[in-house]
């Protein structure tokens, strides 16, 4: 083959290439690239946060019917618990994955600083009045459990220590939640 050869093959493979073709490829890896080596944002973390909630309480909804209609709770009363708990949890997950599906609505690409600012400050009030509505029923389910097994000590005292540690998580992660909403909501940056 010869040098002809060589600029006429090279020729040939060019233009069977359309150039939005390649531009078009190459912008993909770019942005995969991009994508894989970037920061992650408050947003971001919300975002990933709120899934794993979602996933989690949508998990959880059946495993409740089937704890608490297993033979270690025989009553009717544990039955009436066990739909309380499913409910709750599914009450939950769909709220948290509409906060994700909110949340991932907001493109700071394309949105104003003030846009940003303003969807973040509404998801924060949602939050926080999602917050006082489901403490309060989640505290009713707790203590309707605490009520039915009242005459053995060692439920008492899991209910007590499932209590003590899930509030000293659920605020820890509450902190965390508005600290990332206060971080969004800036409009200074």
């Amino acid at each position: 083959m010869n040098a002809d050869d060589l600029k006429t093959a090279w020729r040939d493979t060019g233009s069977s290439l359309d150039r939005n073709e390649v531009a078009k490829i190459v912008a993909e890896q770019v942005a995969g690239e991009m994508r894989k080596n970037r920061n992650r944002t408050s947003l971001d973390n919300m975002r990933n946060a709120y899934r794993r909630f979602a996933i989690f309480a949508a998990v959880m909804c059946p495993v409740s019917l089937i704890i608490f209609n297993s033979s270690i709770f025989p009553d009717l009363q544990m039955a009436f618990m066990s739909i309380a708990f499913a409910v709750f949890f599914a009450v939950t997950a769909a709220i948290d994955f509409s906060f994700y599906r909110g949340l991932g609505r907001i493109d700071c690409n394309t949105m104003t600083v003030r846009e940003v600012a303003e969807r973040a400050r509404h998801f924060r009030k949602r939050h926080l009045r999602v917050e006082l509505l489901l403490i309060p029923f989640a505290l009713a389910i707790v203590g309707g459990l605490a009520y039915l097994e009242r005459d053995d000590p060692y439920m008492i005292a899991g209910i007590v220590t499932g209590g003590v540690v899930g509030g000293i998580f659920g605020v820890r992660f509450f902190m965390k939640f508005m600290k990332e909403y206060k971080e969004l909501s800036r409009e200074d940056d």
